[in-house]
């Protein structure tokens, strides 16, 4: 502690800018840290959208209004107004897009991450969109006659 404090009362000055660069090294790193963590965590709800969706179409058989209006309530929910989903399946009806038992089916959510590097003011943000695209495959589990 002693040393610590001699160090600190030196008249150079040197320490002390090293000190303040290895502070602010510190905190950049951390806020990157910080940007990460934030960006998985978007993933992860994006991932979430994709499984239920899936899930619904599953339970259901069919891709129909109710399946969108439960995608838009997920959207909402999660505050991913950008997110797109698209349905690639062989409809047993393609006329009501029903899905016959035991067929596959794809769902594919994209979305987009902003990650900002420098965020000094809201016009002057220097940041990177980065593309998410998740895809599930779900079997139909509704017989259709």
């Amino acid at each position: 502690m002693k040393r610590i404090c001699r160090i600190m009362k030196e008249n150079t000055g040197m320490t002390m800018v090293g000190a303040l660069v290895a502070t602010l090294m510190c905190i950049v790193i951390l806020l990157t840290c910080i940007s990460v963590l934030a960006f998985f965590s978007y993933y992860n709800e994006v991932q979430y959208i994709c499984r239920k969706m899936v899930r619904t179409i599953e339970v259901s058989g069919l891709v129909d209004e109710q399946t969108y209006t439960v995608f838009e309530q997920l959207k909402d929910a999660t505050g991913k107004a950008k997110a797109t989903m698209t349905v690639d399946a062989t409809y047993f009806d393609t006329e009501n897009t029903k899905i016959q038992l035991r067929n596959t089916f794809t769902v594919t959510v994209t979305d987009s991450y902003t990650f900002r590097i420098f965020n000094v003011s809201p016009d002057s943000a220097l940041a990177v969109e980065i593309p998410i695209r998740i895809k599930y495959t779900g079997v139909s589990e509704k017989y259709w006659k």
